[in-house]
């Protein structure tokens, strides 16, 4: 008898920053995630240079993610996953961490 493995869904991914470790956040889950997923990073820095990836297509847009307007526009219910990375590399911790914690997507 045969066994079937099922196709695993290919997910979406939003991640709201940009520091000096999304490019190996996005290696990493390149090795995780099937085939057809997708990342979309907003940040307020200029856009990063990608590598392509096997499993997944990355896009990236550029807009303050402090802004309750934008994470509503995103929809981030539509996300299978969140990430938000601290402008670690550009402020100091404490504010880097306070610019994080603005980023109020409406979680219950």
């Amino acid at each position: 008898s045969r066994v079937e493995i099922p196709v695993q869904a290919p997910e979406r991914t939003l991640i709201l920053g940009c520091n000096a470790e999304l490019s190996t956040i996005l290696h990493e889950l390149n090795e995780y995630v099937p085939g057809g997923s997708s990342v979309h990073i907003v940040s307020d820095t200029d856009e990063p240079e990608f590598a392509p990836f096997k499993n997944m297509t990355v896009t990236f847009e550029q807009k303050d993610t402090t802004r309750r307007a934008t994470l509503e526009r995103l929809e981030p219910h539509l996300f299978d996953h969140i990430m938000v990375l601290a402008y670690k590399d550009t402020l100091e911790v404490q504010q880097a961490d306070e610019e994080a914690g603005h980023e109020d997507l409406g979680a219950q």
